[in-house]
């Protein structure tokens, strides 16, 4: 079904432009995505709702309302600093629990949307399914952490630890904690074994792993690097999946 909006004063679209500061009363079941790989990949794997477009897509499903709407309006809705021509309404995931068979990633804190999109892409890449973020991590679904994550939001499960519970419940079906950090006493990347039940836990860029979370790790990792105190988290997490991936074959 197709449909015509040309005013910026029309209900919905102001419902849409709130929805896009996370706001308003659709911001609870639904979040979007601009650009047309990004609307491709919400309909390929089926959380595309709607979609306001300057023209017709044809390779979307076609049951789907496709408002057309001119330039000015997606210009209007657009959180990015160059405006694409195709703006995606979804919903969101509704999955809230884990596979307790599989490995898991944990962020502490990680407040830097482009980090958390990047390392969900990374995650997907090298074989993880499942991320648990923290309280106070930044929102799953800002608009450059959707970005930044180039589709993998719609193919890993995320879900979010408001009780700070859910380390302990790992623990409890036999995970192994593995907690990133740079104390001298900590197991070299490398050197280290991981097993099949792993939680990795990597903390905020500038803070680390909170105090609570160390404290109920199993083991300390730590990647071997010179020159530098320090690598970006994203960065970081990238070089420790692949050695998962290498070890567990995920």
């Amino acid at each position: 079904m197709n449909k015509s909006i040309t005013s910026l004063q029309n209900p919905y679209i102001k419902d849409v432009k709130a929805l896009g500061q996370q706001k308003g009363p659709l911001a609870e079941a639904f979040f979007l995505v601009e650009g047309h790989h990004l609307v491709e990949e919400a309909n390929r794997y089926g959380y595309l709702v709607e979609v306001l477009t300057t023209s017709i897509l044809s390779s979307i499903d076609e049951n789907l309302t496709q408002y057309i709407v001119p330039l000015y309006i997606l210009e209007s809705l657009s959180q990015l600093k160059s405006p694409q021509s195709v703006i995606g309404v979804c919903k969101k995931k509704t999955n809230d629990r884990l596979d307790f068979t599989k490995p898991i990633l944990y962020l502490d804190k990680i407040n830097d949307p482009g980090n958390l999109g990047t390392m969900l892409r990374t995650a997907i890449a090298f074989g993880f399914s499942q991320c648990v973020l923290s309280k106070g991590a930044v929102y799953p679904f800002h608009p450059k952490v959707i970005s930044s994550t180039q589709g993998a939001i719609f193919k890993i499960n995320i879900l979010i630890d408001e009780e700070d519970t859910m380390l302990s419940t790992c623990k409890e079906n036999h995970y192994q904690l593995v907690a990133t950090t740079l104390h001298q006493d900590a197991s070299l990347l490398g050197s280290f074994i991981f097993q099949p039940l792993t939680v990795l836990i990597m903390g905020n860029e500038s803070h680390g792993i909170s105090p609570h979370h160390l404290s109920i790790a199993d083991q300390f990792l730590m990647i071997p690097i010179r020159n530098i105190e320090s690598l970006n988290v994203a960065m970081a997490f990238g070089i420790i999946a692949f050695e998962i991936n290498k070890q567990l074959k995920l």
